[in-house]
């Protein structure tokens, strides 16, 4: 079902391991929800995985965006001194 992919840096299999575990749960999420309103879920499998997916990836860029906004911040707090004064 997922692809498989070989990456030099197992930190980095690791995450996209999660990120893809996170799909997943947002598929099912979005399959029960379908199911719950008496809708054929199967009938709308692409439809919510895209989205699962669209989603995965707003989460990512916010995290990305915070992490940037967070070191921006840590150096300006340590300024021309550098860590050691």
């Amino acid at each position: 079902m997922f692809q498989t992919t070989v990456f030099a840096n197992p930190s980095i299999a690791r995450a996209n391991d999660d990120d893809e575990a996170e799909v997943e749960r947002l598929r099912e999420q979005k399959r029960k929800e379908r199911e719950a309103k008496g809708e054929d879920a199967n009938a709308h499998y692409y439809e919510d995985m895209a989205d699962a997916h669209a989603e995965q990836s707003k989460k990512l860029i916010n995290s990305e965006e915070m992490q940037l906004k967070n070191m921006a911040d840590l150096a300006g707090r340590i300024g021309e001194h550098g860590f050691r004064r």
